[in-house]
């Protein structure tokens, strides 16, 4: 998977009040497109930033990070 997919396919957005979410949120989008960065080919790094996105139901971000995608080649495996 790659030096840090693990750690962040684990990683669930979660916080017990707003400011604490907002911090986790960042936190992952940070995570999630230096992921992008290291590995580019690898499907897992768009999966990840597309499920924060619909997570705070930015569907927009979400189209996008599909179209990033497709324009690039990288196919997600089923499952």
């Amino acid at each position: 998977m790659g030096v840090l997919g693990k750690p962040f396919e684990d990683m669930r957005i979660s916080g017990t009040n707003p400011e604490e979410g907002l911090q986790n949120i960042k936190m992952a989008e940070l995570a999630s497109k230096r992921l992008l960065e290291l590995e580019p080919e690898h499907s897992a790094s768009y999966v990840f930033l597309s499920d924060i996105c619909v997570d705070v139901g930015r569907w927009s971000d979400v189209e996008k990070v599909i179209a990033t995608m497709k324009s690039r080649g990288v196919k997600k495996p089923p499952g």
